[in-house]
């Protein structure tokens, strides 16, 4: 069958019609694969930057140095009995500035009462926001002790109930036996100083018979009494005065 010569031309248009629309879709899925390369491109080398990033503000740096002075990055300063281990990040969170302790160290906190200072201990924390304090919790002692010198600190222990701590007290757990022991704890102090502990403590006012009395220095570690009578008992004894609770529940120093 012969072909006139409209139909030949009409044969080569769809035909090239049909070449360019291939071509087109070859071209139109070759962009889509480099936009696709190109996509994951940038999401891995996001991942990348922003996981190198937060690795490097929250990994934790373990110092392995002990005996020594520490200077954290908020001002914090910690020092290291032998064989004791501190991991802490470089850069601290905006809300909170955390710690783990492996051992038993002294804390000087840098005072910031909108960022809690924590100290992470093996099955427990002690929180603070500016003080001064030690901690002790070696992963092979039942007990754990945490002695404060000045501020607040509250003390908890998993299992058991969280304990606010105010100066001059100290708190050991025996973790095994379930049992925590509160100690008082002054190393030649005036005794006007120790009373204002107490009155913080015991929730009691005190007055002296004498201004001379107040600046008597005492030393002593006894158990927290959860009777004041009894610790002014021995306060008395130790210092040779009349230390004696009053009916309304004050305490009252004479010579």
């Amino acid at each position: 069958m012969k072909i006139t010569q409209k139909e030949r031309m009409d044969l080569d248009a769809s035909w090239t019609e049909f070449l360019v629309t291939i071509e087109r879709k070859k071209v139109r899925r070759r962009a889509a694969m480099v936009v696709t390369a190109f996509s994951t491109l940038v999401c891995v080398l996001l991942a990348f930057f922003v996981g190198g990033a937060l690795w490097k503000k929250q990994a934790p740096a373990l110092v392995s140095e002990t005996g020594r002075n520490i200077l954290l990055p908020d001002g914090t300063t910690v020092t290291l009995t032998p064989g004791s281990r501190l991991y802490y990040p470089e850069v601290f969170k905006e809300d909170v500035r955390e710690v783990r302790l492996e051992g038993e160290g002294y804390f000087e906190v840098k005072s910031s009462p909108e960022r809690p200072f924590i100290v992470q201990l093996e099955g427990g924390s002690v929180k603070a926001t500016g003080t001064r304090f030690q901690v002790s919790a070696y992963q092979d002692s039942d007990e754990v002790l945490v002695a404060l010198d000045e501020g607040r600190v509250e003390f908890s222990l998993d299992g058991h109930p969280s304990v606010v701590m105010n100066p001059s007290q100290e708190v050991r757990y025996a973790r095994t036996a379930g049992r925590r022991e509160t100690y008082l704890v002054y190393k030649d102090c005036r005794l006007e100083d120790v009373m204002k502990a107490i009155s913080v403590i015991y929730g009691v006012d005190y007055s002296f018979g004498s201004p001379s009395l107040k600046d008597i220095r005492l030393s002593f570690r006894i158990p927290q009494y959860d009777d004041v009578s009894k610790l002014m008992t021995l306060i008395g004894i130790t210092c040779r005065i009349n230390a004696s609770v009053l009916p309304d529940g004050n305490v009252m120093i004479t010579e």
